[in-house]
């Protein structure tokens, strides 16, 4: 075992180079003064035989993190636009919590309430990069935090999607920049499949299309916006829910209960959408569900993989939740896509700031 080993130990994003000696019980005792304010302290070393290892270690358990995710990529100046919310615990996962986002003169602007999994969505009418925006968030377990929220100025072919549902009808829309007439693409695709190319000329700066929502598969729609050129600029996900024609599976047993290891015996009945019989291989799984309580309700599943999990990056907390069909349902899948299924375009932004009128593209789904 070598006799002394190199330690790297970031502090507050700050990477502070050290080692350490073997004491007598060949154990290498790290012995370092950490500052009263640290929150995370990573410890990292290699090996003789190059075997790294990495650990971070935290200080602070009150610690939280508050996200922001423009919708579909920048908030724009002078354009309203959604603005995805996530809270993070100090172990990564979500909290619920309830604050306001204020400007530099102290107004208030915007009330955040978060859902149990620590996400939600806020509606900014007017983004100014001039201002300076304040999150303060209330917590029972420390005073309020403020993080400043940063906007960026865009001013030419750049925007973004806002999708919302009113009533049974679903509406993609997007504010945007734009010279009048130029020529745009609306791509619909989901699951690396393109489904449509949309073309057309914007007229008074907005561009109108319908697409029934059965003309698309269910699960996470990719709507993405070019130029004529098929240049991607914003990009917005969209869960296009179509339960109506999902499988359906029911099970009778012939008895209502049962003793250890006593044969059962199950009717499986397996129907389409339309209540029409269908062939199917299954596979069945019996548990104790007293003993589980509601972890078979929010762990993964079949459906919550294929229609949502696979798509997204990161691991999503309690995936289930999110087809549960509380009041909040299309919310709760919106606000996940807002923030774990945010992305932006980086693009070439020209030399002079030129000025364009804001309009808004409609995109309807029934």
């Amino acid at each position: 075992m070598q006799k002394t080993i190199p330690i790297y130990i970031t502090l507050d994003k700050k990477r502070i180079p050290s080692s350490f000696e073997k004491n007598k019980s060949d154990q290498y005792l790290i012995n370092y003064a950490i500052p009263l304010n640290s929150r995370f302290v990573t410890l990292g070393f290699e090996t003789e035989k190059h075997i790294q290892y990495v650990k971070t270690i935290v200080l602070d358990t009150t610690y939280m993190d508050l996200q922001f995710f423009p919708e579909s990529g920048e908030l724009i100046h002078g354009l309203p636009s959604l603005l995805g919310v996530k809270l993070l615990r100090y172990d990564g996962r979500g909290m619920p919590a309830a604050g306001t986002i204020t400007n530099n003169k102290d107004r208030c602007l915007l009330h955040l309430k978060q859902t149990e999994l620590g996400m939600g969505s806020v509606w900014l009418n007017h983004a100014d990069s001039n201002e300076k925006y304040i999150a303060r968030i209330l917590s029972p377990s420390r005073n309020n935090t403020t993080p400043n929220l940063s906007l960026a100025g865009g001013y030419c072919k750049r925007g973004h999607f806002i999708c919302k549902q009113n009533g049974t009808e679903n509406q993609v829309e997007r504010p945007f920049q734009y010279i009048d007439m130029d020529s745009i693409i609306v791509r619909a695709s989901c699951r690396g499949i393109i489904y449509y190319d949309l073309k057309g000329r914007l007229k008074n700066y907005a561009f109108e299309y319908s697409l029934p929502s059965n003309a698309l598969p269910e699960g996470i729609i990719n709507f993405t916006l070019m130029s004529h050129a098929g240049i991607p600029i914003a990009e917005r996900l969209y869960f296009n829910e179509r339960a109506e024609s999902r499988i359906r599976i029911s099970g009778i047993t012939d008895k209502q209960a049962y003793t250890q290891r006593e044969k059962t015996q199950i009717s499986l009945e397996i129907k389409d959408g339309d209540g029409l019989p269908l062939p199917a291989h299954l596979s069945v799984m019996a548990f104790n569900r007293s003993q589980q309580g509601t972890i078979p309700d929010l762990r993964q599943d079949i459906l919550s993989y294929f229609l949502l999990s696979s798509d997204l990056k990161g691991e999503i907390e309690n995936p289930g939740f999110y087809f549960s069909k509380n009041e909040n349902h299309f919310n709760d899948l919106d606000a996940l896509l807002l923030t774990q299924g945010w992305s932006k375009y980086n693009y070439t932004r020209d030399d002079v700031a030129f000025q364009f009128k804001p309009g808004t593209l409609f995109y309807s789904i029934r």
